[in-house]
């Protein structure tokens, strides 16, 4: 086997993980050892990625470890390390936003907004809605990811198709297929890194 480099980036705020050729955002990936077995697994999700000795890990110089317990603490230390900085944008809600929701900033009154594919304006998401807020209620977009128990009111279903990307909807919310009506946008929003957290995507919207 190749060596594995895990090392996290604290301005981009992800682990990048070489063997699956894959970025993670910050404190996604859980490590977990065995004996000389080290494991890393997406955090809430029964889903390995990587299972290998510790002898095929290095670091992001590709030098390797003296044994097991020095290895597992530096895979162990990389996943765990928070971004530098953890973006977010805080305006007064406009109207009522759910958690999870894509937000944008409207240019008429700088409040915060769902986030919709069928108006131009309101396409161009700054965030997902961190948690559910009222309207007049101070509201966070966040940038890295978002975590629900369920996403049935911003996607339509309980949880998330692991892997898949996620589009803006015509009417807000996210959808696995972007719109494809004249008039609307395309706008992807994020990719689901787990069955509950969306993991977000900064994108300009292309109008159809």
């Amino acid at each position: 086997m190749s060596q594995i480099r895990v090392f996290h980036d604290a301005d981009r705020g992800a682990i990048f993980v070489s063997m699956v050729n894959a970025a993670f955002p910050s404190r996604t990936l859980v490590a977990s050892r065995v004996g000389d077995l080290i494991t890393l697994q997406i955090f809430n999700a029964d889903q390995t990625l990587v299972a290998a000795l510790w002898t095929d890990y290095a670091r992001r110089d590709g030098s390797g470890f003296e044994g097991p317990d020095e290895a597992f603490a530096y895979v162990s230390d990389e996943c765990n390390r928070a971004p530098a900085r953890m973006p977010t944008v805080t305006a007064a809600a406009g109207e009522d936003i759910a958690a999870g929701m894509p937000v944008a900033l409207s240019r008429a009154d700088s409040t915060l907004r769902i986030a919709r594919a069928d108006t131009y304006p309101l396409a161009f998401v700054v965030g997902l809605a961190a948690v559910d807020v009222g309207t007049g209620f101070a509201g966070r977009g966040v940038r890295t990811y978002v975590t629900l128990p369920d996403w049935t009111e911003v996607a339509g279903t309980p949880s998330l198709a692991v892997g898949q990307t996620y589009f803006l909807a015509p009417e807000g919310g996210i959808a696995v297929m972007p719109p494809i009506l004249p008039g609307q946008c395309s706008v992807r929003v994020g990719n689901a890194i787990a069955a509950q957290t969306l993991a977000f995507i900064q994108a300009d919207p292309i109008l159809l």
